[in-house]
C-alpha cells in the first residue's frame, strides 16, 4: 500500500473509530435513562408488593370463606358493617345517592305498590323506587314485572335484599336534611352536607379502601356505628393484595432484562469493531512509519 493509500485509509478508519466512539456515548447515556426508567418502574413494583387489603372470613356455609372487604362487600345484602367517615357522616356511592335522589323527588306517584295518600305510604312508594333503581334500574314495579311480592315469588329478588335496600334508604333518609317529608305533599334531594358521595370506582377496590381506613379519614363500623378493628373483630384480618404483582413484575421485567440486554449487545458490537479499527489503525500507522523510515534510508 503506497504513502497515499496509506494515509486515506488512516484517515477513513478514524472517522469510523469517531464514529463508533459517538454512538458508544449515545448508548452509555440511553443506558442511565434507562436506569432512571427503572427506578420509576421499581418503585411501582415496591408499591405493588406493598399494597394491602381488609378480608373477612365467613363460616355461614359450614367452611371458612374469605373474601376481600370493599365498599361495595359493606353495602351488600347481610353485611354487618357498614363504611364511615370520621365525622360521623354516612358513606354512599353515587349511583345509591342518584337512585336517593330519584326517589324522593318521586315519592308521591300513585301507581306504585301504595297508593293512599298517606304519610307513611308516600315514604314506602319512594323507598321502593329507591329499591327498584338499585335492583333492576328501573323507577317502576311494572317496568320490573311486578310488586315486591311478585318479584319474591319469580325468583328476581329476595326479601333478604328488598330489607337492605329499605335499611339503605332508610339510613339516608335518616341522615339527609334535605328531606322535605312532612305528611303533605312536597319534594326533596339529598342533603350533599349529609353524607360522603364516593364515585362507584372505587366501589370494588379493596386496596383503595384499606388505604382510606389507614389514612384515618374512614373506618369500618359495625351497623350501630362503633367503630371494628382487626383487633377486635375476629372475622376481619390485613393481608397482601397481590392483584397487581404480576402486572408489576412482567412491567418491571420488560423495563430492565429485555431493555439493558439489547444495549449490552449493541455495546458489545460496537466495542469488537472499534477493536478491530484500533488493530488496522496500528497496522497502517506502523506501514506508514516503515516507509518514511525507508524514504529516509534511501536518500541518507
Amino acid at each position: 500500500m503506497g504513502m497515499a493509500a496509506s494515509q486515506s485509509r488512516l484517515l477513513g478508519i478514524t472517522s469510523r473509530m469517531n464514529d463508533i466512539e459517538f454512538k458508544s456515548q449515545q448508548v452509555a447515556n440511553i443506558k442511565i435513562r434507562l436506569a432512571d426508567d427503572s427506578e420509576k418502574v421499581a418503585n411501582a413494583y415496591t408499591q405493588a408488593l406493598n399494597k394491602q387489603k381488609f378480608t373477612m372470613t365467613s363460616f355461614a356455609s359450614g367452611k371458612a370463606v374469605k373474601t376481600d372487604v370493599t365498599i361495595a362487600s359493606l353495602n351488600a345484602v347481610g353485611s354487618t358493617m357498614k363504611l364511615c367517615a370520621r365525622n360521623g357522616k354516612q358513606v354512599v356511592s353515587k349511583s345509591q345517592a342518584n337512585a336517593y335522589n330519584a326517589a324522593i323527588n318521586d315519592y308521591n306517584a300513585p301507581h306504585y305498590y301504595w297508593t293512599d295518600d298517606t304519610h307513611e305510604n308516600h315514604f314506602n312508594n319512594s323507598q321502593a323506587v329507591y329499591g327498584l333503581m338499585m335492583k333492576f334500574g328501573v323507577t317502576s314495579f311494572n317496568a320490573a314485572g311486578g310488586n315486591w311480592d311478585d318479584l319474591i315469588k319469580a325468583g328476581k329478588v329476595t326479601q333478604e335484599e328488598v330489607d337492605a335496600f329499605n335499611a339503605q334508604y332508610e339510613a339516608m333518609f335518616a341522615n339527609s336534611t334535605g328531606k322535605q317529608f312532612n305528611g303533605t305533599e312536597g319534594s326533596g334531594s339529598m342533603n350533599p352536607d349529609a353524607v360522603i358521595v364516593l364515585d362507584d370506582a372505587v366501589l370494588n377496590d379493596a386496596n383503595w379502601l384499606q388505604q382510606a381506613v389507614e389514612s384515618g379519614e374512614f373506618y369500618i363500623a359495625d351497623m350501630s356505628g362503633n367503630e371494628v378493628s382487626v383487633s377486635s373483630n375476629v372475622t376481619l384480618a390485613i393481608e397482601s393484595d397481590n392483584s397487581d404483582f404480576a402486572k408489576a413484575e412482567a412491567e418491571y421485567n420488560a423495563a430492565t432484562a429485555k431493555k439493558e440486554k439489547q444495549l449490552d449487545n449493541e455495546m458489545k458490537v460496537l466495542d469488537t469493531e472499534h477493536q478491530a479499527l484500533k488493530t488496522e489503525f496500528d497496522s497502517v500507522k506502523s506501514l506508514i512509519g516503515d516507509n518514511i523510515e525507508k524514504s529516509f534510508n534511501l536518500f541518507s
